[in-house]
Parts: C-alpha cells; structure tokens; sequence
C-alpha cells in the first residue's frame, strides 16, 4: 500500500527448494526491464551481486499500469492527504494560539509606532502561542474585540472527520475500523469485519498466494501442494453465530468433530475424526411410496 512494490529473495537449496525468503526494503533493489526483447531481472546489491530471474524473486504489485511497477497509496491520495495534514496544523496552531483571545486592540486615542509595539509585545506574553486561556486585562482606553471562530464554527471537527473517511475510503477500511464512531454502513462489527477482509484483505491475500504458488513450489509439487493463507482469525462472530457455523458443517458432513474443535482451539476425542450425516430414509417421502403404505 505504501510504496506498490513488495520484494523478497528467493534463496534455494542446491536441488532448488526455497530454504529463506530475504525480504528487500524499498530502495535495496533495482527492478530492469526491456520492452525489446521483453526481459525481466532484478538487481539486490545488498544479497548477491548477480542479476536474480523472477522466479527467483516474490514481486507483489499494487496499483500497477504494466504488471512490473505498482504505485503506492498515497501517490493516488496526495490531495486528501495533504488536505488532512494542513487540518491537523491548523489545528495545532489554533489551539496552541488560543481560541478565546484571538482579535483586536482598540484604543480610543491615537497611538505611536512604538506604543503599538509595546502593547503587541506585552500582550504577546501574556496571551501569545501556548498561553491560552487566562484573563485578559485591557486599558482604560483600550477594547479587545474577539474575531477568531471556535472550533464548530469554523467546522473544524466535521473537516477533519471527512479527512479520516476519505483516507479511509482509500484503503477500502470501514470507518469504524479507524474508530470514527458513526460513519459505519453495517449494523455489526462482524458485518464490517467481512467488509474488511472481502474489500481490503483479501486481494492482497489473493495475490500472495498466486505469487508465492507460482515461484516457492517445484513443478513436481504443483497440483499436489499448494498454498493457502488462513485468514478465519480475522473473523470475530458472536458464540451464537459461531456454534450455528460449525454445527451446520459438521452435520452436512463437511466437517469432522476434530477439525471443527481443532478450529475452535480444543483438543480432539476419540472417535472425532469420520465425517458424518445424520441418516434420513428420503424413500420414505415419495408421493409414490405413500400411496402405496396407503393401499396397503
């Protein structure tokens, strides 16, 4: 999501097999390619001194244009970015500057160049940046007329809740996930769990698993082994809906009583491990059938 490229060394046995993937920090590679004739390889200074294939390297792109170079995030989210970091200053300096004693001194009478000078200065340190609050003592002579906006009439709130939404939006994250309370379409947090792995998760888990099936196993292994991240953890559904799950699984035979207590985190019983379907005669609900216990 940041940078749009992701790269890991693949380092291999002497028979081929993957033994340690070396991951690659952004700026620790070089990735080369030619259009004519189409070739790829990359360059890991710090891990070898010799150009790597691609199927001795893990390349996860993101937002890319050719397959070869990804883009990160927050090249796309450049505006609402710096939208929200120029909110976040302002905020900073309206509340370190003071929300309350922010205006004008008025003076009755004329003042000099230098009387007006002393009077900035001396109310500098009393009530300048980093001194809100207080009592503010004026002159005889002299009116203060208060001209800053408070935080909800200058929006500021609502401004920098839109902020986090739109940075939100970019990562397909559901607001209440970034805890902005309020901004979520779902009406449980399991329903935005799902949202979550199904819109922001689980392309990424989809790629590494493509990615990682397609250079870690030996043409030998491919359709006997593959790989496959398990991503259930993520879920966090209610004991009621949990138990539902599991019992659905394990009496349409899909499960076995282990398996489905090996997922719950219990040890397993004996005799746990056959797949069962509880015994139904379905003969017995033919049309035909009761027509003829009928006549019998």
């Amino acid at each position: 999501y940041v940078h749009g490229n992701a790269l890991c060394y693949i380092k291999r046995s002497s028979d081929g097999s993957p033994i340690e993937l070396i991951y690659a920090p952004q700026g620790s590679y070089s990735i080369m390619y030619t259009e004519n004739p189409r070739k790829l390889y990359y360059y890991f200074p710090n891990i070898t001194s010799r150009k790597v294939e691609p199927i001795n390297c893990i390349h996860l792109v993101h937002n890319s244009k050719d397959g070869i170079n990804g883009k990160g995030i927050p090249i796309y989210a450049k505006k609402i970015l710096d939208i929200a970091l120029a909110k976040d200053q302002h905020a900073k300096n309206y509340f370190e500057n003071g929300a309350n004693i922010d205006g004008i001194l008025k003076s009755t009478k004329p003042l000099t160049s230098n009387q007006k000078i002393d009077i900035k200065n001396s109310w500098q340190q009393v009530h300048g940046a980093g001194k809100s609050g207080g009592i503010a003592v004026v002159g005889g002579d002299m009116e203060y007329i208060p001209i800053g906006a408070n935080a909800n009439d200058s929006e500021m709130i609502e401004s920098r809740k839109w902020n986090s939404e739109e940075v939100a939006r970019y990562l397909c994250v559901d607001p209440i996930l970034l805890g902005i309370s309020g901004a979520s379409a779902y009406n449980s947090i399991e329903q935005a769990q799902l949202s979550f792995l199904s819109h922001c998760i689980y392309p990424l888990i989809s790629l590494i698993e493509s990615e990682f099936n397609r250079k870690l196993l030996k043409p030998s292994e491919k359709g006997k082994l593959y790989i496959d991240m398990d991503e259930s953890h993520i879920m966090f559904a209610d004991k009621t809906s949990t138990a539902n799950y599991y019992s659905t699984l394990t009496k349409n035979g899909i499960l076995s009583i282990n398996e489905a207590r090996h997922s719950l985190g219990f040890a397993p019983i004996e005799n746990g491990d056959s797949h069962v379907i509880p015994y139904t005669d379905l003969s017995q609900n033919t049309i035909e059938n009761q027509s003829d216990n009928e006549n019998e």
